[in-house]
Parts: C-alpha cells; sequence; structure tokens
C-alpha cells in the first residue's frame, strides 16, 4: 500500500493510493473528470508508474455523491487520449470507459513517509 504524490506549484498533492493491483483516486468528481470532453483524468506520470507496476485497474471514488467507478488499465491505455488543459500532461478516458460500482470500502489513511511515492 502506497500513497502517490505529485508536487504543483511546490506543493506535495496525493493523486492516488496503490493498493495491490490497483489505483485508488478519491476525489470529487468535479475534480476527477473534464467535462468539456467527458472525460476522466488522470495525469500522465500516473499513467506511466501504473504501467511500470502492473496496475489493473483505476477506481474513481466520489466519497460525498458516492460514486464509484472502476475503469481497466486496457481502457486507459486503448481508449485514453493523451492532452494537455492547462495542468500538464493527462490521459483522458471517456466516462463510458468505465463500470459504476455498487459499493466501494474507502483506502485507509496511509500514515507511513516510507510508502509515500512521489511521482516527477
Amino acid at each position: 500500500m502506497k500513497t502517490l504524490y505529485t508536487k504543483y506549484k511546490e506543493k506535495s498533492i496525493i493523486i492516488g493510493k496503490h493498493l495491490g493491483n490497483r489505483i485508488v483516486r478519491e476525489l470529487p468528481f468535479s475534480k476527477a473528470v473534464l467535462w468539456k470532453i467527458k472525460s476522466f483524468s488522470l495525469p500522465q506520470k500516473l499513467v506511466d508508474y501504473a504501467e511500470r507496476n502492473n496496475v489493473e485497474d483505476f477506481v474513481f471514488a466520489d466519497l460525498a455523491k458516492k460514486n464509484y467507478v472502476q475503469i481497466g488499465m486496457d481502457k486507459v491505455l486503448s481508449e485514453g487520449t493523451k492532452d494537455n488543459y492547462g495542468f500538464g500532461p493527462h490521459v483522458y478516458v471517456p466516462l463510458d470507459a468505465g463500470v459504476e460500482l455498487d459499493s466501494y470500502e474507502p483506502a485507509p489513511f496511509i500514515d507511513d513517509p516510507k510508502k509515500n511515492v512521489y511521482l516527477t
């Protein structure tokens, strides 16, 4: 279990948690989706990390609204498009590439600096 961070304007920002063969992104869909093109947004560095670490899928979890979507790595790679809408290189995966989950168990809080990974 690892917490994945990136740096933005000299601040550390959590961009996901690596749990087993899955990366979980717990954030409001207003931040996870680029509504202009109706796609989930994944930082390119997170996708690269996922490929290097044999991640099988991503889960986007809007805990406040209880919306949960799972997207397989195969869909990220085959249906995702690369672009930059002002927040650095991202991969955009169409909303319909995901599968809605009925339930989701929030990822545990990880308070161990040895399990932090900074993606640059």
